[in-house]
């Protein structure tokens, strides 16, 4: 989008399980504030279980992307590249 040209983007294996995922989800959001990342949001990414067997289909995690935004601290960085 205008507001942020080229986001930072992370690939997200999660527990199945609601309560765990949102505690797990909620302890990455904060990392990257402390990071200096502006966390822009999340991103359930799209599977087709029927492609699994059972015993894959019991243990696969809940995929999902993350979407940050650079430091501003980072905006001179292209200056500065080879």
């Amino acid at each position: 989008s205008e507001n942020c040209p080229k986001p930072g983007v992370g690939m997200v294996f999660l527990p199945q399980q609601e309560d765990r995922r949102n505690s797990v989800k909620e302890v990455i959001e904060k990392v990257c504030e402390a990071n200096e990342l502006e966390f822009l949001g999340w991103r359930e990414v799209p599977v087709d279980p029927s492609a699994l067997g059972p015993q894959a289909r019991d243990a696969v995690p809940s995929m999902w992307q993350m979407f940050v935004k650079a430091p501003k601290r980072l905006d001179d960085d292209e200056e500065t590249r080879d």
